[in-house]
C-alpha cells in the first residue's frame, strides 16, 4: 500500500488554494476596473458613423490637446489624400473616352486641376486657422476642401458617354471620409463653447456683426470687442 505524505498533501492543497483565490481575486479587479474611455477627439453625435469614429481615433493617435488632434487630421488629409491625388490629377485626359470632344474634355482636365488646387491652398490655410482662427473659416476650409474634389469626380460623370473613373471615385471618397474626421475633431474646438460661455455672459459683442468670429484658444477673440 502506497503510504501518503500528509505533510505535503497539506502543502499542495495551500499552494492550489491561493493560486484559485488569487485569480478570483484578479478577475474581480478586472471586473471593477474601469473601461476604457473611447478618445474624446472623436465623439460625436448620431450622424457621425462608426467608421469614422474609429478612423478619427487612429488619425489622432496620442494626441493630448485639440490643437494636436485637429493639426494630426490635417496631415492625414494632406498626405494620405490629397497630396497622393496629384499624380492622377495630371493623367485625367488620358483616362477619359476617347469619343468626348476636345473642348469637354479640356473642360473636364481644367475643373480637376483647379479643384486639385483648391484643395491644396485649403489644406495651407488649416493650420494657421487651427491655431489662430478664427475657428468657423477653419470648418468652412475643410467643407470646400472636399467640394472642390467632388466637382472633379461630378465633372467626369456628368459627361455624356463617360462613366466614372474608379481612381477619381475612390480619391474621392477618401478625401471625404479625412475630412469628415477632421470636421468631428473640428467641433470640439474648446473656442466654440469658450465664445458661447462668454457671449452668453454679455462679456463682448461682436464689432464686425458676425458672432461666430473668434481668435485663438487664449482669451483674446478676433473680430469682437469687449462690451
Amino acid at each position: 500500500m502506497t503510504n501518503f505524505n500528509m505533510k505535503n498533501i497539506s502543502f499542495g492543497v495551500v499552494v492550489v488554494l491561493g493560486i484559485f483565490f488569487h485569480t478570483l481575486a484578479f478577475h474581480a479587479d478586472a471586473a471593477q476596473a474601469p473601461a476604457a474611455q473611447p478618445n474624446n477627439f472623436c465623439t460625436g453625435g448620431t450622424d457621425v458613423t462608426q467608421e469614422i469614429k474609429d478612423l478619427c481615433t487612429n488619425v489622432v493617435g496620442a494626441a493630448k490637446t485639440w490643437e494636436e488632434a485637429a493639426l494630426a487630421s490635417v496631415k492625414h488629409l494632406s498626405t494620405d489624400a490629397i497630396k497622393a491625388m496629384k499624380p492622377l490629377i495630371t493623367t485625367i485626359d488620358q483616362k477619359l473616352v476617347k469619343s468626348i470632344a476636345i473642348s469637354d474634355r479640356a473642360q473636364i482636365v481644367q475643373i480637376c486641376k483647379d479643384g486639385y488646387q483648391q484643395a491644396t491652398d485649403g489644406l495651407k490655410k488649416c493650420p494657421n486657422l487651427i491655431t489662430v482662427g478664427p475657428f468657423t473659416d477653419y470648418e468652412s476650409t475643410l467643407t470646400s476642401i472636399y467640394t472642390a474634389i467632388e466637382d472633379c469626380k461630378n465633372a467626369i460623370i456628368d459627361e455624356k458617354g463617360q462613366t466614372e473613373i474608379p481612381e477619381v471615385t475612390k480619391f474621392t471618397t477618401d478625401i471625404r471620409k479625412l475630412a469628415d474626421v477632421a470636421l468631428v475633431i473640428a467641433k470640439k474646438d474648446p473656442r466654440v463653447a469658450q465664445y458661447g460661455a462668454s457671449l452668453a455672459k454679455g462679456d463682448f459683442k461682436d464689432s464686425a456683426g458676425d458672432p461666430s468670429l473668434i481668435g485663438p484658444i487664449s482669451n483674446t477673440f478676433y473680430g469682437a470687442t469687449p462690451n
